[in-house]
């Protein structure tokens, strides 16, 4: 984690384009209702916070690196409706079925046992909710990020595998 405590400053400068775009792509294909609760699994430096803020009910920014979400409060603190949880992805502290829509971008690639996180994220996400799940392309082929997402008993529902963008996107639902 030192590495990304490191790297929270120069952030969104080095990534913020490719992340946007990545966002924007899965954010085509899911729904948020005016009051859901979402959680933004490996929140990283916040770049999802304005592009679903005046979506939702409640927003929760985990990660781990205690640098990355120092960068994510500076840009919004305070904020009555935005909660940031130092915490190991793979062991999130939240009650089963807590949040109406989850998002796992960029994270996969960072985590010792992928389809692990995905069960994480779904035991999290109420039945049917929405999990929008990116896959690094240097890291995963599209066969072994499928077989990922089926191994934790998601379902792609959207499959986006746009050349311009650096990793696959799923929009899922869990089966719970």
């Amino acid at each position: 984690m030192q590495n990304y405590d490191e790297m929270a400053r120069s952030y969104d400068l080095q990534y913020g384009e490719e992340q946007e775009a990545k966002f924007r792509a899965a954010l085509k294909h899911i729904k948020l209702e005016d009051g859901c609760v979402v959680l933004d699994l490996g929140s990283g430096t916040g770049l999802l916070i304005p592009h679903i803020l005046e979506s939702v009910g409640f927003l929760v920014e985990l990660d781990i690196s205690m640098g990355m979400l120092r960068k994510a409060r500076e840009k919004f603190p305070d904020h009555p409706c935005v909660d940031f949880v130092h915490a190991d992805a793979d062991y999130a502290p939240f009650r089963n079925g807590s949040f109406d829509a989850v998002f796992a971008i960029t994270l996969l690639q960072n985590m010792p046992n992928p389809t692990q996180t995905l069960r994480e994220a779904a035991r999290l996400s109420k039945g049917g909710a929405a999990l929008a799940v990116t896959g690094l392309k240097k890291t995963f082929n599209l066969k072994c990020f499928l077989k990922i997402l089926n191994s934790a008993g998601l379902r792609e529902k959207i499959l986006i595998t746009n050349d311009r963008i650096k990793d696959y996107i799923a929009v899922t639902t869990s089966g719970s």
